[in-house]
């Protein structure tokens, strides 16, 4: 009997064992919970990351399902009232824009005919947020533009080149409604914030599309290009002042005697003569040749040039600064 209640002592754990067990515990949860943390916000990031991309793609594919229209019934991002959508995360980057009627043109000629109208009453910010009924996108129309810091950084955040003295940059929610759904992608992607006061019920969380729309008729220099007999790149520098070439004085001399410091913005026939200019040998017997001047109407079809997430904190993010997030906090 004694035997038996010796084993049987021995085989439980006394109290300083179990709580030399319960701190070793502790301790271990103190070391895993930081980095379990981050972990979660690395795979939040990389997966909106990777919904910028699919969702641009996507656009893309629908665009060419579509003989080059874009989804129609998008959301407006604009309330009733013509303010920007106040369960917006940050209404920050935007501000409204009346169409012009070259503007409305330029949409209507990418496919965007109808925008949904915001609901600011809604109790649910992403999946209930419109009044249900588009409007037509006409001259006097109210969109949303981009403004701010988020559009001097637009290249950065995009991932590619814009013009924004030229153009206007028009957003609009990539929502349930819009006629990519069900369609190109199955169902539209959601962005889920890491806070419940930004959550998907609260505040708007969809994805955003940016289009380009010239403000008014203008001659693009995104190409130009004035190379010499050697090959030597002269740098231009213009919006609407006159054309300053950059070059060595005889160059400046024999370009600007060729005609190409006209102003750009003068008019279409001048554009179109700073083509393919062959100036005569100056003085250390160079020939220059111009190119990549080409004018834009401003009724042109509005230029699709991505998708973003709209956060809070003026956080407005494209798959140029996706990426560059991505690999900073990677590396």
């Amino acid at each position: 009997m004694k035997n038996y209640n010796k084993i049987a002592r021995q085989a439980g754990m006394t109290l300083i064992e179990l709580t030399v067990v319960l701190l070793v515990l502790i301790g271990l949860a103190g070391l895993l919970i930081p980095y379990v943390s981050g972990f979660v916000g690395k795979t939040h990031d990389s997966t909106g990351s990777s919904n910028i991309q699919a969702l641009n793609n996507a656009m893309i594919r629908f665009s060419v399902e579509n003989y080059d229209a874009y989804p129609d019934k998008m959301d407006s991002l604009i309330q009733e009232d013509d303010a920007v959508y106040s369960k917006m995360m940050s209404q920050m980057y935007l501000e409204p824009h009346t169409l012009l009627a070259n503007e409305a043109t330029s949409l209507k000629g990418a496919g965007i005919n109808n925008l949904m109208v915001m609901d600011e009453t809604t109790d649910n910010a992403t999946f209930g947020n419109t009044t249900g009924t588009p409007l037509a996108v006409t001259t006097g129309k109210v969109v949303a533009i981009l403004k701010g810091t988020v559009l001097t950084n637009l290249a950065n955040i995009m991932g590619k080149p814009v013009d924004t003295v030229h153009n206007h940059y028009v957003a609009v929610g990539v929502g349930d409604e819009s006629t990519i759904a069900g369609k190109t992608v199955a169902d539209v992607p959601v962005h889920f914030a890491g806070r419940a006061d930004m959550a998907a019920n609260v505040k708007y969380n969809h994805f955003i599309a940016v289009f380009e729309t010239p403000k008014a008729d203008f001659c693009d220099l995104t190409a130009f290009n004035a190379l010499n007999d050697l090959g030597s790149n002269a740098i231009i520098e213009s919006t609407d002042a006159p054309v300053a070439v950059q070059v060595d004085a005889d160059a400046a001399t024999a370009l600007a005697a060729a005609g190409t410091s006209v102003a750009i913005d003068a008019g279409k026939l001048a554009c179109s003569n700073l083509n393919g200019v062959d100036t005569a040998g100056d003085a250390d017997g160079e020939i220059w040749t111009t190119a990549g001047y080409t004018w834009v109407d401003g009724g042109s079809d509005a230029k699709f040039v991505g998708t973003a997430m709209a956060m809070m904190m003026n956080n407005f993010e494209g798959m140029g600064g996706a990426l560059s997030n991505y690999y900073n906090k990677v590396n």
